[in-house]
């Protein structure tokens, strides 16, 4: 039986979904049986080798996205391109995230996550990649379980993202692409647990231990009911800030 005290918190935290927050899961949970030619996390299998654009990619590493702890949002998957001399992850090379999708989740809670994120990554100029986010966020519509989303990256092209296999927009430049992959591999990146698995073993990571489920529930209330709220009254008043402040220095201008 679950404490009462837990259900409160579950009950109290509600079940909104956003992408961008909650843990990941071990590599090794709810595996089906996998194949040679594949490797399968949770009821998802990917292949072990993909060809995009001509350039074979290698599967990296597979992590679970969750909200909670415990509720699956998405299973996520890094392809780097097959050779022997490896890849730097944040440098301007090619690069395949998949993300497949447990549940329905709000367009505008994915925009807001990947916002969220970015603006946490040091480096990142967000003036700079707002608009390309605005591109993105007109390209795609709110996932429901079983819709898959890949982010493809190929240096001099820019980062394209499909739909369920359809191509919806190509942002050129290295610049959103770096941001939006850093949200995942990104040594700043909010989950490292997710970050070390989709790296792979190769990478030298070694992936954080699983929390128990009632330490796992405190962080996810603590995620839900304190930091997020207090991460949202940050960025309305830097936005405010930012919006009347220049509204301010206009009217200097005006009145000189």
């Amino acid at each position: 039986m679950i404490p009462c005290r837990i259900l409160f918190w579950m009950l109290l935290a509600g079940i909104a979904l956003s992408p961008g927050c909650g843990g990941s899961g071990s590599s090794n949970e709810n595996n089906r049986s996998q194949t040679p030619t594949q490797h399968c996390l949770h009821r998802e299998c990917f292949d072990n080798v993909i060809e995009i654009g001509g350039q074979k990619f290698r599967l990296s590493g597979l992590s679970l996205r969750k909200y909670l702890r415990q509720i699956h949002v998405y299973t996520a998957a890094l392809y780097v391109p097959e050779r022997e001399q490896g890849i730097e992850v944040l440098s301007p090379d090619a690069k395949i995230l998949i993300l497949r999708y447990h549940r329905k989740v709000e367009k505008e809670k994915i925009v807001e996550s990947i916002r969220d994120n970015m603006s946490h990554l040091p480096g990142v100029n967000m003036r700079k990649v707002l608009p390309d986010l605005r591109k993105l966020e007109a390209a795609f519509t709110a996932p429901a379980k079983g819709d898959e989303c890949r982010f493809s990256f190929f240096p001099g092209s820019g980062m394209t993202m499909a739909q369920n296999g359809t191509d919806r927009v190509t942002i050129p430049g290295n610049d959103f692409a770096e941001a939006f992959f850093g949200i995942w591999l990104s040594p700043d990146s909010g989950d490292l647990k997710m970050r070390a698995e989709l790296l792979g073993p190769e990478a030298g990571l070694t992936p954080l231990p699983q929390l128990p489920l009632k330490e796992r529930i405190r962080e996810g209330f603590k995620e839900t009911v304190v930091t997020k709220p207090v991460k949202a009254v940050q960025t309305l008043w830097r936005r405010m800030t930012s919006l009347f402040g220049g509204s301010r220095t206009r009217a200097v201008t005006t009145s000189r």
